[in-house]
């Protein structure tokens, strides 16, 4: 029974949401083209002034989007610089998993409810879709950066330039490189599963918008509070300690580098 849940949550919840999955490819490849344009512009000043030329490497667009900020101190009268395209990328994948569960209450999803009497089989078979779902967004993403950096022209390697993280204002206290980000590649779509999974349980007891607000506001507490007690900053690369040097530790810091 399981098994028969399981194939019609992933084929209709997954297969059958393509096209969402091509918003979202779109997306990743704009972003990774802002952060792009922002390196040709420099390289081409550098050029003038005979100077080297600066390197990139498709971590540096992971970066863009999952470096998220640095920590915020208001009480050093620092502005609050919105990390856009962070909580963009993730709101975005909790918006598209959001109505699926309810949906499927509402439609064929009921009545395999009731032939089946086991409320448990359907429960687990959508947290399966609903970790799924998000594991196939970050493997998108993923492979994104990873074609648009070969395209472009950059190095293919799992350190980000030396550059990067200074460019996109990462903070003060930086570690020297080389920086172990596969960590942080392994564990942000393990917490972002974490985050669907709260949200899809909160769509069973509340209004399905009331979930995505208390998702909302988790992700925007999370970049205005550098405090591990808020899951979202296990999800930003610069407040962890792979790159700050007073940063959140992240179990499998032993893990090997790879440059």
């Amino acid at each position: 029974m399981f098994f028969n849940f399981a194939t019609f949550d992933l084929k209709n919840g997954i297969l059958k949401e393509w096209k969402k999955f091509i918003i979202a490819f779109c997306t990743f490849i704009a972003f990774f083209l802002i952060h792009y344009l922002r390196v040709f512009a420099e390289n081409s000043r550098l050029r003038e002034a005979g100077e080297k030329e600066l390197n990139f490497t498709f971590i540096d667009f992971i970066l863009t989007v999952l470096g998220g900020m640095k920590e915020f101190h208001y009480k050093d009268g620092e502005p609050f610089l919105f990390p856009a395209f962070w909580i963009f990328f993730f709101l975005f994948l909790l918006f598209l998993t959001l109505h699926y569960p309810t949906n499927d209450l509402d439609g064929i999803g009921k009545n395999m409810l009731i032939l089946s009497q086991n409320r448990k089989t359907w429960w687990f078979s959508k947290c399966l879709w609903c970790c799924c779902y998000v594991l196939t967004y970050f493997v998108l993403f993923y492979t994104t950066s990873f074609g648009m950096g070969l395209i472009l022209g950059g190095e293919v390697t799992l350190q980000p330039s030396e550059y990067a993280p200074h460019v996109m204002d990462a903070g003060m206290y930086i570690k020297n490189p080389p920086w172990n980000v596969l960590p942080g590649l392994i564990l942000i779509p393990c917490v972002t599963c974490g985050l669907a999974l709260l949200q899809m349980l909160l769509t069973l007891c509340i209004r399905p918008i009331f979930a995505y607000v208390v998702s909302c506001v988790l992700l925007l507490s999370s970049a205005y509070f550098p405090t591990p007690f808020l899951v979202g900053n296990y999800a930003m690369f610069f407040r962890t300690d792979i790159f700050a040097e007073t940063g959140i530790t992240l179990p499998g810091g032993g893990l090997p580098h790879f440059c």
